[in-house]
């Protein structure tokens, strides 16, 4: 974001200077750089600038104290936790398993999990920080883009019952408030939400679609896919 720090690998600390969008960021020049060289360096985010997370009452301390010793080593940069004031998300304990939801709700953004040593609380503030990494990725704006809602249609259907057979997939009413796909406590096990995604190209020129999703993750309707097979059946029905 506008105002974030950048540290300049060999060159320097410099600072994000307008609108970040996808492909390009401005950013003040240092001393030492060219045009005709490539630089590589990380964004340091500020504090006021991070999601805040804070601890549910029913946290103990010596939980609280190894998340934020792992969230320490790690480094993180999308959020950061606080003791003393209200988060965007509060990390809560339920049934002895730690989860992390939104202010004010009890669903869990990502699989709850026992958290009772250290690698169990690295991969827990792993899990927030790709959380959060996602929420500030809305931040990027593309103020060049010609691609408007009206250039393409999303329809959003979702199963109860984690499952992919599309029989049982029922639409979404309303796109804009997605706040139901939360991981449900069912039959003594967490299951996360099953849903499918159409997406119709109404723009009369060529769009390219991009799935971030971990390989192993990603399906389609029928089932497990490859990335391969599942962008032919992307193409198949006109959403490429």
């Amino acid at each position: 974001m506008d105002g974030d720090k950048v540290d300049i690998d060999n060159i320097g600390m410099t600072k994000i200077n307008g609108n970040v969008s996808p492909d390009q960021t401005p950013i003040d020049e240092l001393p030492g750089m060219t045009t005709s060289e490539t630089y590589y360096g990380t964004v340091v985010r500020s504090q006021s600038r991070m999601i805040k997370v804070n601890f549910a009452d029913n946290v103990s301390s010596t939980v609280k104290d190894g998340l934020m010793k792992a969230a320490e080593s790690q480094e993180v940069v999308n959020f950061t936790f606080t003791t003393t004031e209200k988060g965007q998300f509060t990390i809560a304990s339920v049934n002895d398993e730690l989860m992390m939801v939104e202010r004010g709700t009890e669903k869990a953004i990502f699989k709850p999990s026992i958290v009772s040593d250290e690698t169990q609380a690295n991969k827990f503030v792993d899990n927030i920080e790709v959380v959060c990494r996602w929420i500030n990725a809305l931040d990027l704006q593309n103020s060049s883009s010609i691609i408007t809602k009206n250039s393409y249609s999303l329809k959003l259907f979702t199963s109860e019952n984690n499952s992919y057979d599309t029989v049982k997939f029922k639409p979404v009413a309303k796109q804009e408030a997605i706040n139901e796909l939360y991981y449900k406590f069912a039959d003594n096990t967490w299951k996360k939400p099953a849903i499918l995604l159409k997406i119709k190209n109404t723009s009369g020129m060529r769009l390219y679609l991009l799935c971030r999703i971990p390989s192993h993750e990603l399906r389609d309707y029928r089932g497990s896919c490859s990335p391969k097979q599942c962008l032919n059946q992307v193409r198949r029905n006109g959403l490429s």
